[in-house]
C-alpha cells in the first residue's frame, strides 16, 4: 500500500466484477457463416451486451442475436473480446496477473491531500 500509495489492496482470484468486455466481429468468419446478413450481425454484436456475449462463447455454448423477426446464432469464432473498464481505472498488464488501479478522486481523498489548516 506504501509503495502504491493507496488506502487498500486487495488480492482478486479469478475476474474482477469491474473489468467487462466489449465484443468485437471477426469479419471474415461473420461473411462464411451469414454471407450477406454478415453486415447486419456485425451491428447486432457491436450493440449487444460484450459479457453476455464472452459468458456464453467462454462455455461453449452459441449466443443469439436478433433483428426485425431473423435470428442469428454466433460463437467464439465469430467474435474477439477486449477488456470495457471504468473511466476511472487502469491496467497494467503483468507476468502472471494483471494490476488494476482506481483513480477515481473523492472529496474524501481530495481532502486528505490538502494541507491542514
Amino acid at each position: 500500500m506504501d509503495r502504491a500509495n493507496a488506502r487498500k489492496v486487495s488480492v482478486i482470484m479469478g475476474r474482477w466484477d469491474r473489468v467487462g468486455w466489449h465484443a468485437e466481429p471477426v469479419m471474415k468468419a461473420l461473411g462464411k457463416g451469414f454471407g450477406r446478413n454478415s453486415f447486419k450481425v456485425k451491428g447486432l454484436i457491436e450493440a449487444a451486451d460484450g459479457n453476455a456475449i464472452k459468458a456464453a462463447v467462454d462455455t461453449g455454448r452459441m449466443f443469439q442475436l436478433g433483428s426485425g423477426g431473423e435470428t442469428f446464432e454466433i460463437g467464439a469464432d465469430h467474435v474477439t473480446f477486449t477488456e470495457k473498464l471504468p473511466d476511472d481505472v487502469f491496467t497494467a498488464p503483468m507476468t502472471d496477473a494483471t494490476v488494476y488501479v482506481d483513480v477515481a478522486l473523492t472529496p474524501d481523498l481530495e481532502a486528505e491531500g490538502m494541507p491542514a489548516k
